[in-house]
């Protein structure tokens, strides 16, 4: 917290600001991360979204870190790191809390013309590392241009980010136009930070947001899938996916979804529930809901080869814009072949269908759907109740809407023949 009231204090003219932050709130594995770069001979400090959300008052969701040392020198510190990356090269290193990222202090901007050509790594040996008075001036935000270092319990800012955390407000670094053409990516971070905090646009951003929206037609794929993962997963879906109506970034990202699709605002709402309260929540059950009508206005049931041909089609369409992996899209077919499953009456194999891996997604999926008539109420309802009773009682339950499976009827055998009638027959 900046002061006991959790308002922020009032700033020193200086730089450098000290003991805002109460260390007790990094985790261990954290301060080990940045200790082992110090002891190496490298500079490491806090950065970015970590350090705005403990001025903040709130916990941070994750933890960057940046340093001096370049990603192939950090990678030879931990030895498990992963080196990603092809326009910033970062590391990832594992930990207690999660993946703790480490970025490279940068010295040269990003030269691009033409948004939609990747720009190769910036930093890849020890003459391209620059200091963090360079690398704070290649950040996007101010609030998110503030360093921190734990040692010394200090916190540098060179934008004015705390003044503008002071008053609330979400500004860029130098020309918003500048850095998102720069980085398209960043029109999604700005509407991701106004979304999750009180902060408010400045004028000129609020602007630019509007203007240079078509700049999204050239978000790269696989960073649009990891970058909705993080927006949509964390609590705050469905103020994000309002904010996208607002601005019309929904034309670029989910084009064939309407703003107020009844069952994709009821998924938002779940899963930032289920964040709440501590629940396990997935990308690909939203995709599932989002794209659910598409699926079912196919009219394909109890066809195996048929249904998982149809749901293959659907998913065609958000991968034309979104890198879909392998599981996300298995998740969701199991999710949508479940539904007719779920609804036969007569039930057909009940407890197989108890028992699939996907049978809680689908069980949700359908509770939602009858919330909003797409589906029948009592069935919903009879699902959620054999969950709850013992299993004598599933049994029970299962029986009685199973079909009737009729008895065949015993066919009777003609006497065996003895031997003296057999040769009496055949003379």
């Amino acid at each position: 917290m900046l002061s006991d009231s959790g308002k922020v204090s009032p700033l020193p003219k200086l730089k450098r600001h000290k003991n805002l932050i109460d260390t007790a709130q990094i985790p261990n594995s954290v301060r080990r991360i940045v200790q082992k770069l110090l002891d190496n001979g490298y500079d490491a400090k806090l950065v970015g979204g970590c350090v705005r959300d403990l001025l903040l008052g709130t916990k941070p969701k994750d933890f960057d870190v940046v340093t001096s040392a370049t990603p192939l020198q950090v990678k030879r510190i931990f030895k498990h790191a992963q080196i990603i990356g092809r326009r910033f090269r970062i590391v990832h290193v594992k930990s207690e809390i999660g993946v703790v990222e480490i970025s490279t202090y940068r010295k040269t901007g990003i030269d691009r013309k033409d948004p939609a050509t990747p720009t190769r790594s910036l930093v890849r040996s020890p003459k391209q590392v620059g200091t963090m008075k360079k690398d704070h001036l290649l950040r996007d935000f101010t609030v998110n241009a503030l360093y921190f270092d734990i040692k010394r319990n200090v916190i540098f800012d060179y934008v004015g980010g705390l003044r503008d955390l002071k008053y609330r407000q979400l500004r860029c670094i130098g020309d918003p136009e500048t850095r998102f053409h720069e980085d398209c990516h960043r029109l999604l971070r700005a509407l991701r930070f106004v979304s999750k905090t009180d902060l408010k646009l400045t004028e000129e951003l609020d602007r630019s947001l509007h203007s240079q929206r078509d700049l999204l037609q050239h978000l790269e794929p696989h960073r649009l899938s990891y970058d909705l993962e993080k927006m949509l997963l964390h609590g705050y879906a469905r103020a994000l996916f309002r904010n996208f109506a607002k601005y019309k970034f929904l034309a670029y990202i989910f084009p064939e979804i309407e703003s107020n699709n009844a069952l994709t605002l009821a998924a938002l709402k779940n899963t930032d529930q289920r964040v709440k309260r501590g629940k396990p929540v997935r990308f690909a059950f939203l995709l599932a809901a989002f794209y659910w009508h598409h699926y079912r206005d196919l009219n394909i049931r109890n066809d195996r080869e048929a249904e998982i041909l149809a749901a293959k089609k659907v998913l065609e369409i958000p991968s034309q814009r979104i890198a879909l992996r392998a599981d996300v899209r298995d998740f969701v077919i199991e999710t949508w072949r479940l539904q007719a499953k779920l609804e036969n009456r007569p039930l057909r194999n009940g407890k197989q269908v108890l028992q699939r891996k996907r049978f809680r997604a689908g069980y949700d999926l359908l509770c939602m759907r009858a919330n909003l008539s797409d589906a029948n109420q009592e069935i919903a309802s009879w699902w959620t109740k054999i969950q709850e009773v013992p299993e004598t009682e599933q049994e029970q339950m299962l029986k009685e809407v199973s079909p009737v499976r009729k008895r065949k009827s015993k066919r009777r055998r003609k006497p065996r023949r003895t031997s003296q009638q057999v040769i009496a027959a055949s003379s």
